[in-house]
């Protein structure tokens, strides 16, 4: 009997190891590939490309989920500010086309100061995107550094 549970023990933690494994490299496959700078020189470009950006900082979003469920509580919590800054990032996306829209479009304008408004507008999101994106990527350089680290050592690479 005791051998039976000492058995089960070590299957499950192989089976924990193996799995944080498998979470932990997509998490380094996933943020390595940098979609971070990448989508910097995106910006302005067509809606394929802007559409694949989105995609990938989804994926990113996903990854860091499922670290978390296997995870030891610090890089748990690394995986949660990661999440929470792509949440925030994903949100402050979704209203800066109103916020810009307000700012620029409000009152009754002429077609051609509506013309002038609306490429001023356009200017002005593609370079509050780019700040935007610049600041979360080097924010998140810092965490995914942080949360590799943590990554090994859990692994005891």
């Amino acid at each position: 009997m005791i051998g039976a549970f000492l058995s089960r023990s070590n299957e499950h933690r192989q089976w924990l190891r193996n799995e944080k494994l498998k979470a932990y490299q997509k998490f380094v496959e996933t943020f390595g590939g940098a979609p971070l700078t990448n989508g910097l020189t995106i910006i302005g470009h067509d809606d394929r490309e802007a559409a694949e950006v989105v995609a990938a900082y989804e994926e990113m979003y996903r990854v860091c989920l499922n670290v978390q469920f296997v995870a030891p509580v610090a890089i748990a919590e690394e995986m949660n500010k990661t999440t929470k800054a792509l949440g925030d990032l994903q949100g402050w996306i979704n209203d800066l086309p109103k916020a810009m829209y307000q700012q620029y479009m409000s009152g009754d304008l002429t077609a051609k100061e509506a013309k002038a408004a609306n490429e001023a507008m356009t200017a002005d999101i593609q370079a509050q995107l780019q700040s935007k994106l610049a600041d979360f990527a080097s924010d998140s350089i810092g965490r995914v550094d942080v949360a590799a680290d943590l990554m090994r050592k859990d692994l005891r690479i």
